[in-house]
């Protein structure tokens, strides 16, 4: 998965252009997170996500993460789509 990434990191250091480690994290981390998503959305395809979701494969806290993010889509949706009302949210987890 990082195989490429640590490869380009190791090479930028046989060149005059080293990748700063700063760098290498933040690219390591997109990674991460664009995995993370990628399996989310695999597992939720066929769910109505503004309901349900599964964060069973997941890590504590990607699942954490993705759920927030979730939630903020959520409220997001609600106030733009909706006269002002006063919002419920409920969230079951296990």
């Amino acid at each position: 998965m990082y195989d490429d990434l640590e490869r380009e990191y190791t090479d930028s250091y046989q060149n005059d252009d080293p990748m700063p480690a700063e760098q290498y994290d933040e690219a390591k981390q997109e990674i991460h997170w664009d995995v993370a998503w990628q399996v989310f959305d695999e597992v939720n395809e066929a769910k109505d996500t503004e309901r349900f979701i599964d964060l069973h494969c997941q890590d504590v806290d990607d699942a954490i993460a993705i759920c927030k993010q979730k939630i903020f889509d959520l409220a997001e949706i609600a106030v733009s789509e909706y006269p002002p009302h006063d919002f419920v949210l409920s969230v079951l987890t296990s």
